[in-house]
């Protein structure tokens, strides 16, 4: 890894097919910092028309809310998502350790971009911030 004048780290890039790098010394940390790329759609797929179904038939909620709900709810994930790509996944700075962050978080992608096992965040990652963010819209509700 190279770093350019402006706290960025570069990666040396491997594009030739399967090509994949490891991140962790112990084989249980290797597995669950990789992921299908279909994964998330079989995870989350299941809790969306969970809840659909929920607000559906438990609540008050008409068709036309719940269709805003849902489009809401696509616009706020879009933004979420490209802010912590922006700024969470692409840190800058020189210190060692933020360089070890940004290679674990989402080097690693960049330094492999046909690694289709690093495309998606995965579960063991995902999950928390679902749950932070299920929280975050139940507090406000």
């Amino acid at each position: 890894m190279n770093q350019r004048t402006d706290g960025i780290p570069q990666y040396d890039i491997d594009r030739r097919p399967g090509a994949t790098g490891q991140l962790y010394g112990w084989s249980f940390a290797e597995r669950i910092s990789r992921c299908h790329p279909i994964a998330p759609l079989v995870l989350y797929i299941p809790v969306i028309i969970a809840v659909l179904v929920y607000a559906a038939t438990r609540t008050t909620l008409g068709a036309g809310m719940i269709t805003a709900y849902v489009f809401l709810g696509l616009f706020i994930w879009s933004l979420s998502e490209y802010w912590l790509h922006r700024m969470l996944f692409h840190l800058t700075g020189a210190s060692e350790g933020l360089k070890l962050f940004h290679r674990r978080i989402h080097g690693i992608h960049h330094e492999y971009p046909n690694d289709m096992t690093r495309v998606v965040f995965p579960p063991f990652a995902s999950i928390p911030f679902a749950l932070a963010f299920y929280g975050i819209f139940y507090a406000a509700s």
